[in-house]
């Protein structure tokens, strides 16, 4: 009996472990490093941060790492739980970019949005049953490499661009 206790102990205990602290955005502020201090203790915060509306609905949910927001995910309105958008930020820069993905009603991928390091808009990519279906380089906001994608035949469609411009 003794054994079985203990059994059913470990798993409370690690759940307990690894359980995050969850705060509301009113008890957070951010200073001009762009890091997360809770207002009850003036401390770096580590956890997760939620939006809700007046219903209890999520809006919005992110993480922290010691200050720094690392996730953040956009929640679509109903009664079920289902992510819309989800921001990777860089770690080095907080609230820089490091991808944005955004998601359909299934939960099925529809576009990813990857930044490099400092933040620069690079590469676009579209989905569709789970097949990518466009892609595209950019260089901020001019395309800037190859496209590639799909024409309504099925055909794949090639091009390359320099600095926003069309090469031939």
């Amino acid at each position: 009996m003794k054994a079985l206790f203990y059994i059913l102990l470990i798993p409370v205990f690690i759940l307990n472990v690894n359980a995050q602290e969850v705060i509301d955005f009113d008890d957070l502020y951010i200073d001009t490093n762009n890091l997360a201090y809770k207002f009850s203790n003036d401390s770096l915060f580590s956890g997760i941060c939620e939006k809700r509306r007046r219903n209890k609905h999520l809006v919005l949910e992110e993480h922290f790492e010691k200050g720094v927001i690392t996730i953040a995910k956009y929640y679509y309105n109903g009664k079920k739980r289902i992510v819309s958008d989800s921001v990777v930020y860089n770690v080095l820069k907080p609230f820089e970019y490091k991808t944005i993905y955004y998601f359909d009603l299934d939960s099925n991928l529809q576009e990813k949005e990857s930044y490099d390091e400092t933040g620069k808009y690079i590469l676009k990519e579209e989905f569709e049953d789970g097949k990518l279906i466009y892609s595209c380089q950019y260089n901020g906001k001019k395309k800037h490499g190859k496209e590639f994608c799909y024409s309504k035949d099925g055909k794949l469609l090639e091009f390359e661009y320099n600095n926003g411009k069309k090469l031939k």
